[in-house]
């Protein structure tokens, strides 16, 4: 395995280090509370201006909609600094679409009856699964992550999200030889 060499106190992009945790932690329990509606580690990178970048180390999605940009250090650099001021004084008025929040609300409700029935599930379980089917296989959160996030086993997070996936997709699950199960004969 080719381990590349960070300097003191880097990790590889996307790791989160032990304050990161703690923070990620304190914000899924405030998920579970529904104080906001999700959180993403490292999942942005802002444009400042030519070869100028910021990337927050968490963005929060409000309960009612509203896009925040979180970060958490143990030690500020002046390069840091001007970039968050920079970010900070941006004009950042655009809010999410809610019509994009109330489609993946809809859809996830119509799955728990279509691709869902007769399992027990979890409503935000649903809505991620969703989400995971429209969103880069590079940004989808592992399925372990949502097993443990959720505390569901992994075969059954799985499970859902396989079949949730088939049923967008107009897939029908178990399907052999060109016809789905349980189909009839033509």
């Amino acid at each position: 395995m080719n381990r590349r060499m960070y300097a003191l106190g880097r990790l590889e992009p996307g790791r989160m280090n032990q304050t990161e945790a703690e923070y990620s932690g304190a914000m899924e329990t405030r998920q579970r509370a529904g104080e906001i509606a999700w959180h993403l580690f490292a999942g942005v990178k802002l444009r400042l201006a030519d070869n100028t970048f910021y990337s927050p180390y968490f963005v929060v999605m409000r309960s009612d909609g509203r896009m925040e940009m979180r970060e958490v250090k143990g030690f500020w650099t002046d390069d840091a600094r001007v970039k968050v001021k920079v970010a900070a004084d941006f004009n950042w008025r655009k809010r999410v679409n809610t019509e994009w929040m109330n489609a993946i609300t809809v859809i996830a409700d119509i799955a728990r009856g279509a691709a869902l029935a007769g399992c027990t599930t979890n409503g935000l379980m649903r809505r991620e699964h969703v989400i995971r089917c429209f969103v880069r296989k590079a940004e989808r959160e592992s399925l372990e992550r949502l097993a443990e996030k959720h505390g569901m086993t992994i075969n059954t997070v799985s499970a859902h999200a396989k079949k949730v996936s088939h049923w967008l997709l107009g897939k029908a699950c178990g399907q052999r030889r060109g016809r789905a199960k349980g189909a009839p004969f033509h």
